[in-house]
């Protein structure tokens, strides 16, 4: 069995694969101490890229599941590590081949989750919300 450390840098390996496909842009993983900074599991290659707006949390943790004490912890975190300016995306593994993505829902005042295959319109939306706050104007 692999230690948590380990699961979590496979996790994040596969999650750049995921955000990859959502994105168009190539992923890689942030170097972290202790969970420390002020940066997502992973980030962007290109500093310059838009995506740097999205903190993205990854979780690759067994019985993690919509609303459970374990993906409300996660979110926590997630919101607690995430930059001003940023917003929070939670990406974790429900089986082996499929990851779900949760982002905060303004408008609906509430964590909407996807299927990774249909966060690509919601996540962009953010994106579009977050450069238009960086940038002073409404989006």
């Amino acid at each position: 069995m692999a230690n948590s450390r380990t699961k979590g840098q496979q996790g994040e390996h596969l999650a750049r694969a995921v955000m990859e496909s959502i994105t168009g842009e190539k992923w890689r993983r942030s170097v972290q101490y202790n969970g420390a900074g002020a940066v997502g599991d992973i980030i962007p290659v290109d500093p310059e890229s838009d995506w740097t707006l999205a903190h993205v949390e990854v979780k690759n943790v067994a019985g993690m599941e919509l609303g459970n004490h374990l993906w409300r912890s996660a979110l926590a975190q997630a919101e607690r590590d995430r930059p001003a300016g940023s917003f929070t995306v939670l990406l974790w593994r429900v089986t082996p081949r499929l990851w779900a993505v949760a982002t905060w829902d303004s408008q609906l005042g509430a964590w909407t989750t996807y299927t990774a295959d249909e966060a690509a319109p919601a996540l962009r939306r953010k994106l579009e919300w977050a450069k238009a706050e960086r940038d002073g104007r409404a989006a």
